[in-house]
């Protein structure tokens, strides 16, 4: 066994586990969502939050399917593609939830909304630049295997 497929077998157990963690959460926030009384419970999201649900059960169920099937197929291409549909997913719904922005903080004296916002925009900044990185490791995965085979 080579040093290469040694590396490869003692990372594959913690990334199979950090996927099926992810599967779960992501399982639980579509429970929590969409479970009575789900999102109505949270006091300062409005009814606008309809607008955003379709995007946010997309971005959670493709980030499901994404980790669910690199728990049992692990190959960098493949894990690269699947991170990417996950990561521009969840962009698009940041997107419509700041577009949207389905939240009222009632006359709180702590300025939440700009606070939000910012979330908002680290969240889109950090997300671009994820999908980014997804891409190039895609590109490079691609490259490798070309020159592999």
């Amino acid at each position: 066994m080579t040093a290469k497929e040694r590396t490869r077998r003692s990372t594959a157990a913690p990334r199979r586990a950090a996927y099926t963690v992810s599967v779960v959460i992501n399982g639980l926030l579509l429970i929590g969502i969409h479970a009575g009384p789900g999102w109505r419970a949270v006091p300062f999201l409005t009814d606008e939050t309809d607008q955003v649900l379709g995007v946010v059960t997309m971005s959670l169920v493709v980030g499901m399917v994404s980790s669910l099937v690199c728990v049992g197929y692990g190959a960098e291409w493949f894990t690269s593609v699947a991170g990417l549909a996950a990561t521009v997913t969840g962009l698009v719904a940041v997107i419509r939830i700041w577009q949207v922005f389905p939240f009222d903080f009632g006359g709180a004296s702590f300025d939440w909304p700009l606070t939000v916002r910012v979330l908002l925009v680290i969240a889109i900044a950090g997300s671009a630049i994820g999908a980014l990185v997804q891409l190039v490791t895609l590109l490079r995965a691609g490259i490798r295997s070309l020159g592999e085979g």
